[in-house]
């Protein structure tokens, strides 16, 4: 048996155009899955409230103290629910303004994350750098009490018309259920 000699082909690597545009349409399909792959804000909103039986199709969106200060001052119509998904009776309440704000054709009711006032420790809330905090922060929102672990809000023209852990008894449903049906209401006449 004859033994060839092997030989090691060399092969230089070409970069071309082609090798390129493959390349970069591999990337982009990778990071166009890795994008679709993400939650949307609906879905993380969802996510926060279980037992809120919210559907993609909700009125809700989660919004921030700044940037709702800035719609305040707008002179909108703002619509704010505030609480924390770890209150078991917010998950309700955040139901029942789902429902009349459908009823209504309310497009937009933003939730405002109580959570970091619902859990300040008791010692914390009793520092004066919290209170001045607090302070600060109610007087940007025009008022209303940040120390509540559930209210809501309805703003017009830049002032506070409604808050429902100042105008109502906080546990009584009713209550809090014709505060939203009195204010919706009142939006949907004003426009």
């Amino acid at each position: 048996m004859a033994v060839r000699s092997l030989r090691r082909t060399k092969y230089k690597f070409k970069w071309t155009k082609e090798l390129t545009f493959l390349l970069l349409g591999l990337l982009a399909i990778i990071i166009v899955t890795i994008v679709l792959s993400l939650p949307t804000k609906v879905e993380r909103l969802i996510a926060k409230w279980p037992d809120a039986s919210l559907t993609k199709e909700t009125n809700f969106s989660e919004i921030d103290e700044n940037r709702l200060s800035n719609l305040v001052n707008n002179g909108d119509y703002v619509f704010v629910f505030y609480a924390s998904p770890s209150d078991t009776n917010a998950a309700s309440k955040m139901s029942l303004i789902q429902t009349y704000a459908t009823k209504y054709d309310i497009t937009n009711v933003y939730w405002l994350d109580s959570t970091e006032v619902y859990q300040a420790s008791d010692e914390t809330k009793n520092s004066r750098d919290f209170k001045d905090d607090i302070a600060n922060r109610e007087e940007a929102l025009k008022g209303v009490d940040l120390d509540t672990t559930l209210s809501f809000w309805a703003f017009n023209d830049g002032s506070l018309l409604k808050d429902y852990a100042s105008d109502a008894d906080a546990d009584d449903t009713n209550s809090f259920e014709s505060l939203v049906n009195q204010v919706f209401g009142a939006y949907k006449e004003s426009i």
